[in-house]
């Protein structure tokens, strides 16, 4: 082999080399996306870590996520993209995708920040050592949520990331002595497409609490208002983006009219899956098309009834 081959094949093998490595350094450091089976997680029996980039190949089945309404996944293969899951198979329901929430502290001009943790969806934060600081008392951890501060409680599961902030006693004492008188308002009405939310305000405006209002609920009660006003043999035409399930109480409005044919659009995944259609006739045991625990799945329904066409 002549000299000038050897060199320039031992040029092309380098280049390629660098191009691999600088691919490899282009990913966040020691992540590595991966694809997962049902079966894995089923012989994992603490569950398996999903991050945005992963996949997950699924058959047919009912998913909850983040221990809410059901949602059915009709693709054999979902790819993680939002936030990271810990994802544990449930025996007889699927697996259970639990979202992972980040808890940060902030001490407010006291000492370094405790460490941030990572909180799987229903479960708590480990309440971290008290802050310092010189001349002041340390007095509680708030919750920080778009500008608003609200007493937190290390007693609360987490839902979603959070920020806490140290309070300290110049901060309480600073005002005129105030006592709260709180009471529940609605500060965001739920619609049949977006969560809304209560608030236990006090009329100073200090927030001590905020508790979500499902937009599901929303979604549900107009169902059910359309069956029960449908005409005598009528069809009632719903369409959604991101509820996947119904309830037994939508059950028990079609059990009430079985003349009423209830004919849904919807996305297999919510806001980015597939388009789908089904219709749930007249004529059917009606009862049987739910689960044992009042859930039929949107997907569950299309599988046991036919999709539509068109």
């Amino acid at each position: 082999m002549k000299r000038e081959n050897i060199k320039q094949r031992k040029r092309s093998f380098w280049a390629m080399l660098l191009a691999v490595l600088v691919v490899f350094n282009m990913m966040p450091l020691g992540v590595m996306a991966k694809t997962v089976t049902l079966a894995e997680v089923e012989y994992a029996p603490n569950g398996i870590r999903f991050d945005p980039g992963d996949f997950f190949v699924a058959i047919s089945g009912d998913i909850p996520i983040d221990g809410g309404y059901g949602h059915y996944l009709c693709d054999e293969q979902v790819e993680i993209v939002d936030h990271s899951y810990f994802g544990l198979y449930v025996p007889g329901k699927g697996v259970w995708f639990r979202s992972i929430y980040n808890v940060t502290f902030d001490t407010n001009g006291g000492s370094a920040n405790p460490a941030a943790q990572e909180v799987i969806w229903g479960e708590k934060a480990n309440r971290p050592a008290d802050p310092t600081k010189a001349g002041d008392t340390f007095a509680k951890w708030v919750k920080v949520k778009n500008g608003v501060e609200t007493d937190f409680s290390f007693n609360t599961t987490i839902t979603e990331d959070t920020k806490l902030k140290a309070k300290w006693s110049s901060e309480l004492n600073s005002g005129d002595n105030h006592t709260h008188s709180y009471t529940w308002k609605i500060s965001k009405e739920p619609t049949a497409t977006s969560d809304g939310e209560e608030i236990y305000v006090c009329e100073c405006g200090h927030i001590a609490q905020t508790n979500v209002l499902p937009g599901s609920a929303a979604f549900e009660a107009d169902i059910i208002a359309k069956i029960k006003k449908a005409p005598v043999n009528g069809i009632v035409t719903i369409e959604t983006r991101i509820w996947n399930s119904l309830s037994k109480n939508v059950r028990d409005a079609l059990v009430e009219r079985p003349d009423v044919t209830l004919k849904i659009s919807f996305l297999s995944e919510g806001y980015k899956g597939i388009p789908l259609k089904v219709t749930i006739p007249t004529g059917i045991d009606r009862y049987a098309l739910w689960d044992e625990k009042g859930w039929l799945g949107l997907c569950r329904a299309g599988s046991t009834l036919g999709y539509d066409k068109g």
